[in-house]
């Protein structure tokens, strides 16, 4: 029971950075949100360019906010686990094998934001039954990445199963569109992958970075009280 309640405090830890605006929930629910009537309407009106460039967009703003989101979790998801859960009986080794789950999680957090807003194009075009089938092909996908990868990373096998999966059903949902609508935008996407992916990179090293003097200062001023106390224990 131990072994897998290791990761479901990975998973609370993510479902905690999903309260802010711009993580995984509120963004990709808002996101698909938003962007269901404009697709539904182009598909009404049979204007499949438009079609493309509101899914592109609302894929781009996803790459924008939701890599700064994935890459801010992975650097300091460690302190973040630390404060909330470590104490009791929860050691520092169960953070480790906690923050290993989260890792494997925050890698998929692009795919799980994004296939909302591909499913709900697929919705717009009055199909419901490819993103269930494809779904259902995933779920074997993760049932087999589960059984094989536990036996390896443990509990992170299991986080990083869940991720290639939804990185595979991502995948597949964007072949099938591109396949029915035509090219879209893949260049632009990819602009904006980098350019996220750029602006997260200079965020997470000043992050560690920070992290890192801020734990040095408080264990600096940690060992100068105690040493200043010592003193007082021999009166």
């Amino acid at each position: 029971m131990r072994f897998f309640s290791f990761d479901g405090f990975g998973d609370r830890a993510l479902q905690l950075k999903q309260a802010d605006a711009v993580s995984l929930g509120p963004l990709r629910i808002a996101t698909s949100i938003a962007a269901l009537p404009s697709l539904s309407l182009y598909a009404a009106k049979e204007d499949w360019l438009g079609l493309k460039q509101t899914v592109n967009f609302a894929l781009r703003m996803v790459l924008y906010t939701i890599l700064p989101a994935t890459v801010g979790l992975m650097v300091l998801g460690k302190p973040i686990i630390q404060l909330l859960f470590e104490h009791g009986r929860f050691t520092h080794h169960e953070t480790l094998l906690t923050h290993s789950a989260l890792i494997f999680y925050c890698l998929g957090l692009p795919a799980f934001s994004g296939v909302k807003i591909i499913v709900n194009s697929f919705y717009s075009l009055k199909d419901t039954q490819t993103p269930v089938r494809v779904a259902t092909y995933c779920l074997l996908v993760n049932m087999a990445g589960n059984l094989s990868l536990m036996w390896t990373w443990g509990v992170a096998g299991l986080a990083m199963a869940t991720t290639i999966a939804s990185y595979v059903n991502v995948g597949a949902l964007l072949w099938l569109l591109r396949k029915r609508l035509g090219l879209l935008g893949g260049k632009q996407l990819l602009r904006t992958l980098l350019q996220s992916f750029g602006a997260s990179a200079v965020m997470a090293a000043v992050s560690w970075v920070s992290c890192v003097f801020q734990t040095a200062i408080c264990f600096g001023a940690f060992h100068s009280a105690f040493a200043r106390a010592l003193p007082l224990t021999r009166l």
